[in-house]
């Protein structure tokens, strides 16, 4: 059955190191940032990160049914019961949607974790950015495999409102010198594709770009 947001007493995410605090606590054991009530029981702090699981669907988890004992099962393959246990994991403060729950529970260097429900496949979140931007980057369908060489995708840009900003986000995930050689001489002539890309530590700029109109793009 589906519990409401608003009964849930969530721990706090902090925004600064992505680990779970104490719902108790007004600023984080770690890293000493201030911490706010988290709102209508998501496990999270910040607004962008509501409107991000309000955008996508999410709830929190039905944890009666048989593909969440399945998913969360990967999920504690990944730790030890003491590792989970001392990281705080609580089943009752998952999330879902009609395709993936979400486990909002970071360490240093992990934001939160990702699990498909078809198939079951697990993504644990890094830490350069933050949940919200992590989700916002997998329904953009942006590879997040833990090696680089892993991922690969194509991005094609279709057109361009702002040529500057648009070369400064290209930079985050391209070599300078090759972009400066081979693709910015492209841009001229659009629409533009990029081959076999790993964009993970371009998703902040490319959202920026969506969100400011720089220049309108499409990820496969």
């Amino acid at each position: 059955m589906t519990q409401n947001v608003n009964e849930a007493n969530t721990p706090h995410i902090c925004e600064i190191c992505g680990l779970s605090c104490q719902s108790e606590l007004t600023s984080c054991p770690y890293c000493g940032n201030p911490l706010e009530e988290p709102d209508h029981g998501f496990p999270a702090t910040s607004e962008a990160f509501r409107q991000t699981v309000a955008e996508f669907g999410f709830r929190l988890a039905e944890t009666d049914s048989a593909i969440f004992d399945s998913a969360e099962a990967l999920f504690l393959s990944q730790l030890s019961s003491e590792a989970a246990k001392e990281f705080g994991y609580a089943r009752e403060h998952v999330l879902e949607n009609d395709d993936a729950f979400y486990i909002p529970l970071g360490w240093i260097g992990c934001c939160g974790h990702l699990i498909s429900k078809f198939p079951l496949h697990l993504i644990s979140f890094g830490s350069y950015i933050g949940p919200e931007t992590h989700l916002w980057a997998y329904y953009q369908g942006i590879s997040m495999s833990p090696l680089g060489k892993d991922r690969k995708n194509q991005l094609r840009i279709l057109s361009i409102c702002d040529y500057e900003n648009t070369v400064t986000v290209l930079k985050t995930f391209l070599d300078h010198r090759w972009l400066e050689r081979k693709s910015a001489p492209r841009l001229s002539s659009l629409p533009v594709e990029l081959n076999e890309v790993d964009l993970y530590f371009g998703i902040s700029g490319l959202l920026q770009a969506k969100k400011n109109n720089w220049f309108q793009f499409e990820i496969s």
